[in-house]
C-alpha cells in the first residue's frame, strides 16, 4: 500500500527572511515554514509560521552577531531542553544529519554532538565569536 505523504512543515536555515514568494507558495499549500536565519530583514516580513532571526528589524536582543548555524544551534538546544522526549531525539537527529551530510562523517547521536555541529557551522560562516558563541 503506497500512501502519499504530505509535507506539513519546512525549516529553512540561513535563508528565508526575504523569501516572500516561496513562503507564500508553501502557505497556499498548507505548509508551515519556520525560518532560522541571520540576514538583515526589511520592515515587511514573509508570512511564515515563525521567523527566528536576531537581525530582524524588530529584534532587540544582543544576538545580532550570530550566524545561521548559531541561530539553529540555540533553537535546537532550546527545543531539546523545553520539550524533551521524542522532540529531543528529533533535535539530535536533525543536528547529526545536517553535520554528517556536510562532512560525510558518522557522528554518534549524543548531546555532546551539539557543540561540534555549532563549531563547524560557525567556523564555516567566519563570524566573530562573541557571547553565546564563546
Amino acid at each position: 500500500m503506497n500512501k502519499e505523504k504530505k509535507i506539513k512543515l519546512i525549516f529553512t536555515v540561513d535563508c528565508g527572511t526575504l523569501s516572500f514568494e516561496a513562503i507564500d507558495f508553501a502557505k497556499k499549500n498548507n505548509i508551515d515554514v519556520i525560518v532560522l536565519d541571520h540576514h538583515q530583514s526589511e520592515v515587511k516580513l514573509p508570512k511564515a509560521f515563525s521567523i527566528i532571526n536576531p537581525n530582524r528589524f524588530d529584534d532587540n536582543s544582543d544576538l545580532k552577531y550570530l550566524c545561521a548555524a548559531g541561530v539553529a544551534f540555540i533553537f535546537l538546544v532550546l527545543l531539546w531542553v523545553i520539550n524533551g522526549g521524542i522532540l529531543s531525539f528529533i533535535c539530535l537527529l536533525l543536528s547529526a544529519i545536517s553535520f554528517s551530510l556536510a562532512y560525510k562523517q558518522s557522528i554518534p547521536l549524543d548531546v555532546r554532538f551539539f557543540p561540534i555541529s555549532a563549531i563547524a557551522g560557525i567556523s564555516g560562516s567566519l563570524v566573530v565569536l562573541l557571547g553565546e558563541l564563546l
